[in-house]
């Protein structure tokens, strides 16, 4: 989760002024959802960094504590949150080929920048392998 989130945290640097403000090149695109995304998605994995280590704490305060199951009540449901929310936008941004029989799906529902299209389709493609942590044991 690490790697997605700065994947998602690249994107913020390269789009926005040091104020927060967003390049020309991402206004002239009408990509500036991209960094709303981007930041919503950053403040996501960042929660469920802090409310695992949480859990690591009670648990090397407790040893009886299970961690498993600790993160799978805390941080499972903020992990799935993560997920949902990259598939649609996957949804939204995912490239069809223009000859698809299916005209609604010709072309993408939004524009979107190359940096999230990277960073979408990276948390999309690695979700087995993303919540693996979550069924091992400290």
């Amino acid at each position: 989760m690490i790697h997605v989130r700065r994947h998602f945290c690249e994107l913020i640097n390269y789009a926005t002024y040091k104020d927060g403000a967003p390049i020309a090149d991402m206004v002239k695109n009408n990509w500036e959802q991209d960094i709303k995304d981007s930041r919503e998605l950053i403040d996501a994995i960042t929660n469920c960094f802090n409310v695992y280590n949480e859990q690591v704490r009670k648990c090397i305060g407790n040893p009886k504590q299970d961690i498993v199951k600790l993160k799978n009540k805390h941080v499972k449901p903020l992990i799935n949150a993560i997920f949902d929310k990259a598939k649609a936008i996957f949804k939204d941004i995912e490239r069809v080929r223009v000859n698809s029989s299916d005209e609604d799906k010709a072309e993408p529902k939004r524009k979107w920048s190359e940096r999230l299209y990277k960073a979408i389709v990276y948390l999309v493609n690695n979700e087995d392998r993303l919540k693996a942590f979550l069924r091992q044991s400290l």
